[in-house]
């Protein structure tokens, strides 16, 4: 699935498209565009589609600190986590606001002595992986890019320099900062 819609980026961008062949060529590059996103995140296909409305349960492996590194999840919709068949109490943990991440929940004396997420073990976390929708940061830079395509194969060049060279990119530099962002980092899940 495209993260763009063609009839937005034709309206948007490339009115002038028209016949039934250029459309057809425009939803071909759109989706191999949005294929070309999830190379350069370093992510799985269709990572950036939104979530299935369903939540499924995902194995997390505990890091012996009293937080829980999860992936990508829609904000809110941990269900549940369990660790040898038992789901662990939702009061004594919760998610955070910055990075979505598992905590165990703070006490007087400190972090709770009830929970930590130990070393090595597998936590089976229920909740809606993924995005609610794809980030419109991610499209806007999809449709750059296909309409950077779409203008190289009919003729029109790259960026002009103020000395009159032209320069040409396929990705625009509003794009590629925006999948800078994106890409998967080493620590990541």
């Amino acid at each position: 699935m495209a993260y763009a819609d063609l009839n937005q980026l034709k309206a948007d961008y490339l009115p002038d498209t028209n016949s039934a062949p250029e459309l057809t060529a425009l939803g071909r590059i759109l989706d191999n565009v949005s294929a070309f996103v999830d190379t350069y995140c370093r992510r799985r296909p269709g990572y950036f589609n939104p979530s299935p409305a369903d939540p499924t349960t995902r194995r997390v492996r505990g890091e012996g600190q009293h937080y829980l590194r999860l992936p990508k999840h829609i904000p809110g919709s941990i269900s549940s986590i369990a660790l040898n068949g038992q789901t662990l109490d939702p009061a004594s943990y919760y998610e955070s606001d910055k990075n979505g991440w598992i905590y165990a929940e703070d006490t007087d004396s400190g972090f709770s002595s009830d929970l930590q997420f130990y070393e090595d073990r597998i936590y089976l976390v229920t909740a809606r992986w993924g995005y609610a929708a794809t980030p419109l940061d991610i499209g806007e830079a999809v449709r750059q890019t296909v309409v950077r395509i779409w203008e190289a194969q009919r003729g029109v060049l790259g960026d002009v320099t103020p000395d009159g060279f032209v320069i040409e990119r396929v990705m625009p530099p509003f794009a590629k900062e925006v999948l800078d962002n994106y890409k998967r980092r080493e620590f990541e899940i």
